[in-house]
């Protein structure tokens, strides 16, 4: 499925972001400050992490026919109400949201020290959500190989009946015919 591709692709992606942000966490704050650079490259990707989550959230929602979120940080309310992302992991992540659109739109009032706590403490909220997703994934893949194998439904076909008796199935005609057969040739 087209969704099913496109979320692998944003959750390799968000997978590679984190581990990129990993690889920064080993530096001290004052060089973090210090390097623009640095400084720059963190926020960003942070902000392509979370939109990462956003989009697999959409695409979930879209597919599924779950209720439409009003804001970007709803998306993880109506994740976590479908019981696709685990109720304790819901709270994190809208805050997460809120960072991104500071990092979007008021870019030139993020505090350092914010952002840094962020790579320090917060990596593992982004890693919890992409766990989640493909644990739900998983599970849906395993839910239609299941389908898949078992023997479709026997749907009996119902035919208009000549002796008055409407909707029986051929079954249930042939079961009647038989009977009264068999009490022809009883008499």
């Amino acid at each position: 499925m087209v969704t099913d591709e496109v979320i692998q692709e944003r959750l390799r992606l968000l997978a590679e972001y984190i581990e990129d942000l990993r690889a920064e966490q080993g530096i001290s704050f004052a060089q973090y400050q210090d390097d623009k650079k640095t400084r720059r490259y963190v926020e960003h990707t942070i902000q392509i992490a979370i939109e990462a989550c956003l989009d697999i959230g959409h695409h979930i929602i879209a597919e599924k026919h779950l209720p439409l979120p009003k804001e970007h940080r709803d998306i993880f309310q109506v994740l976590g109400e479908a019981e696709i992302v685990p109720g304790e992991a819901v709270p994190a992540l809208p805050k997460m949201v809120g960072f991104r659109n500071r990092l979007v739109h008021e870019y030139e009032r993020v505090e350092n020290e914010f952002v840094y706590g962020i790579l320090k403490k917060n990596l593992g909220d982004l890693e919890r959500f992409g766990q989640a997703i493909r644990r739900y994934l998983d599970k849906e893949a395993q839910a239609a190989a299941e389908k898949e194998q078992s023997p479709p439904p026997v749907q009996e076909e119902t035919i208009p009946n000549v002796d008055g008796e409407k909707g029986k199935t051929v079954r249930e005609r042939r079961t009647k015919y038989t009977v009264r057969r068999k009490r022809k040739t009883v008499r």
